[in-house]
């Protein structure tokens, strides 16, 4: 073991198992590495304000480092890569790197996000882009096939762009497998007259231009609950706003939730906040967003969060699933949904586009499959929530006021 320089010292001896050293768990190895970063802030600041004697803590520190260092690689290695962090999933490599001494440092236990789903599970699953009852069909066989659970299914084209029989035939399939079916609501600017989407700025998006394509959003809001869909996508604030309004006045059932499109998904804490309190029952974030980013947002708010791992070219075409546990570590709640990159977009989906989307269906739910099985191989499996839920629990939501408080 290598010693500080400018510092004698004799190398202290690692015990053995066989001579007698105490068991060492996953729990304690996690907390011996996080004894010694505090140890180092410790040396570090003592050290700044007196420097005789933070050189001699720092002479005896890189002993104790050295000594549980040695300690920790010889635990992983015994242990055959079976060593989990604090979170209680494998790394990645884990066992592997630990042996060239290039284990990853332990999980910050501050970083876990504090929030779950109200049955207790800390991730759900979602398959996007079922753009009708055909996709519908071969997502569901599909997902048998592949013994992939699926809390979510989600459209993109909109309620306008399927017929009341279409959309009744999707419900009662979503209903026989417990799956809640989310549909796309109204008018886009994106597919709008306006020329500004077409710039190099984007102009406003996909938000809702002027009254008309407001009133459209509603309509389909509507027509859909009417229909018994019981989530809606929104692309626009004050729609979603509005619609929030409607179902607290009891003009939309109260069990209707609201999901924010990841085209307009907020990139800050605050912004999340906001969309929570505007009526949003889960919020797709940009796949993009650093690890950090989402401990921020989850000191912010407990707010379910949709992620692509795999996200369409349009969204950026990022392939996060390696990363899978420790989002759903920072991110829970989190529904994970499996995109697909590299392929044409589907949005507004017609008869044209039939081969292309039930081919890409069928992918997403092997994507699913493949994301899946990499969490049961880092043991990080476990917090799924039951198949059938979908509510997300308690929420902060700006003050409704009635129509007599709205003339003052």
């Amino acid at each position: 073991m290598a010693s500080a320089p400018g510092c004698r010292s004799t190398p202290a001896k690692v015990p053995s198992a066989s001579e007698g050293a105490g068991p060492i768990g996953p729990a304690s190895l996690v907390a011996h590495e996080l004894a010694l970063e505090e140890l180092s802030r410790a040396i570090d600041v003592v050290g700044r304000g007196d420097p005789e004697v933070g050189a001699i803590l720092l002479c005896s520190s890189w002993q104790i480092r050295a000594v549980v260092s040695e300690l920790c690689t010889k635990y992983r290695t015994i242990m055959g890569g079976h060593v989990t962090t604090a979170s209680g999933a494998r790394r990645p490599g884990e066992s592997a790197l630990a042996t060239l001494g290039l284990a990853a440092p332990a999980d910050n236990p501050a970083d876990s996000s504090p929030h779950a789903f109200p049955d207790g599970g800390t991730w759900r699953t979602e398959i996007p882009s079922v753009e009708g009852p055909e996709a519908l069909a071969v997502v569901l066989k599909e997902s048998s096939r592949l013994d992939v659970p699926v809390h979510r299914i989600s459209q993109g084209s909109g309620v306008w762009m399927l017929t009341d029989a279409e959309i009744t035939e999707m419900v009662e399939a979503c209903a026989e497998r417990d799956i809640e079916l989310c549909l796309f609501t109204g008018p886009r600017g994106t597919w709008d007259i306006g020329g500004s989407t077409r710039t190099d700025s984007g102009g406003a998006g996909l938000r809702a231009r002027g009254h008309d394509a407001l009133a459209g959003c509603v309509e389909d809001a509507l027509r859909a609950t009417e229909l018994g869909v019981t989530c809606l996508l929104v692309a626009d604030e004050g729609v979603l706003w509005t619609l929030h309004r409607l179902r607290a006045r009891g003009v939309l059932p109260a069990e209707t939730t609201f999901k924010v499109s990841a085209l307009i998904g907020p990139v800050n804490p605050a912004s999340y906040a906001v969309y929570e309190q505007l009526g949003a029952d889960s919020i797709n974030i940009p796949s993009d967003l650093t690890l950090a980013h989402f401990t921020e947002i989850r000191r912010a708010s407990a707010t379910p969060m949709d992620l692509y791992i795999e996200a369409p070219d349009d969204l950026g075409g990022y392939v996060r699933m390696y990363e899978a546990a420790e989002l759903i570590r920072r991110g829970a709640p989190i529904y994970l949904k499996f995109g697909l990159s590299k392929s044409p977009g589907i949005y507004p989906y017609g008869a044209q586009l039939r081969d292309h989307t039930l081919n890409t269906a069928r992918e997403r739910v092997r994507r699913g499959r493949l994301a899946l099985d990499l969490l049961a191989r880092h043991g990080a499996e476990a917090g799924m929530s039951p198949l059938g839920s979908r509510l997300p629990g308690i929420l902060r939501r700006f003050p409704v006021l009635d129509d007599e408080t709205n003339k003052d």
